[in-house]
């Protein structure tokens, strides 16, 4: 027994340990160690330009949709396309991400990889790796979109090493939000009953949403299970 409980009060300090250090600022910044001074100056982050630290609280459609234009407006590094609405007449678009460079030639780099899917390998060597990342599918999965307004900052801005080689080696494409109707509605929730303290009650009101729900888009379809 008594080791039992040792283990047990191990665990807690652990998970204790675990939440103080997840509401530590440093936290929100993205290797704060390596990265964090190596960004342009005249780039704003997003809580210089939205007026909160991304993570105190959740961020809009809107606001996202704002943010990432200023960065494909004030950097040579991205430009924002949109590729279609949703029912509700939200635009979803995708920011791309890579050197001025690259950016230019992007048609002729589509048309590169159509060749090399048709086994024209010698394109390879000169046509950049190309990596999609997508956030948001689920509405009430919230962080994810916080989480592409910080991958689309640092991408853009970060000025070591490590970022100016991927943005030279790599186009990238964030789209931030599938689900803009279903994070309304997870955002509604969350900042009707939201409160100083945080609770961990998942039996809190908190914790669980009302009828409907932020998972689905605006007519409740699962966006990555009720495919037709």
């Amino acid at each position: 027994m008594r080791k039992i409980a040792v283990g047990l009060i191990g665990l807690l300090f652990t998970l204790l340990s675990t939440a103080a250090a997840h509401a530590d600022a440093s936290h929100f910044i993205l290797d704060p160690e390596k990265s964090g001074s190596a960004l342009n100056a005249n780039i704003r982050s997003p809580e210089a330009f939205l007026g909160f630290q991304i993570g105190s609280r959740l961020i809009r459609h809107d606001e996202m949709r704002l943010y990432l234009k200023y960065l494909a407006d004030k950097s040579g590094n991205a430009t924002l396309v949109p590729y279609g609405k949703t029912i509700s007449g939200h635009t979803l678009f995708t920011l791309i991400v890579s050197s001025p460079e690259n950016l230019a030639k992007i048609d002729a780099y589509k048309e590169n990889l159509k060749a090399i899917k048709s086994g024209n390998t010698a394109l390879t060597a000169e046509t950049p790796l190309v990596a999609w990342m997508g956030y948001g599918i689920h509405g009430d999965e919230v962080s994810s979109t916080d989480a592409a307004v910080m991958l689309a900052y640092r991408l853009t801005a970060g000025q070591d090493d490590t970022f100016k080689t991927i943005r030279e080696r790599v186009i990238t494409y964030i789209d931030p939000m599938f689900n803009p109707e279903g994070r309304a509605r997870a955002l509604a929730h969350s900042n009707a009953l939201k409160r100083q303290q945080a609770s961990s009650d998942l039996q809190d009101m908190a914790h669980n949403q009302y009828w409907m729900e932020g998972r689905g888009n605006k007519y409740f379809f699962d966006l990555n299970r009720d495919a037709t």
